[in-house]
């Protein structure tokens, strides 16, 4: 049997044949976009558990990078140190944040053993953990 063209067809078949048509194109469509929105949602939830799992991740390592601060040096009073120095700062002295004049003025503190514990502790972080953005810059 040949299938007929669409010219060949009588009024009633073009209708009939128009309906399927367009009932086949609705079909395609329709999963088309059932399948986009799947993926967008799929994505969506990888990328929340992703991100808490990365979050979790970077709490657990400050909690451990706390713990381990707390017992291999004296934190506590090395940053009020730091924050005393800090707050005696006049306002000309703070403007120079980020040069060596500015670092100067912190440089007895830079020379403590706890400071260097603390300093020397970042590395271990960095390589047990694969925390890249762990840096010991001073």
């Amino acid at each position: 049997m040949n299938k007929k063209t669409v010219r060949e067809m009588s009024k009633r078949e073009r209708k009939r044949h128009s309906l399927s048509a367009k009932t086949f194109r609705a079909a395609v469509f329709g999963n088309i976009m059932i399948g986009l929105v799947l993926l967008i949602i799929g994505l969506g939830l990888y990328s929340m558990v992703l991100i808490k799992k990365y979050v979790s991740h970077a709490y657990d390592l400050s909690q451990y990078a706390a713990m381990s601060a707390s017992h291999g040096a004296d934190s506590a009073s090395l940053s009020k140190k730091v924050m005393e120095r800090y707050h005696n700062l006049t306002d000309e002295e703070r403007a120079l944040c980020g040069t060596d004049e500015y670092r100067q003025l912190f440089s007895d503190i830079c020379e403590s053993k706890d400071y260097n514990i603390l300093i020397n502790m970042l590395p271990t972080f960095s390589v047990s953990d694969e925390a890249s953005s762990v840096s010991s810059s001073s």
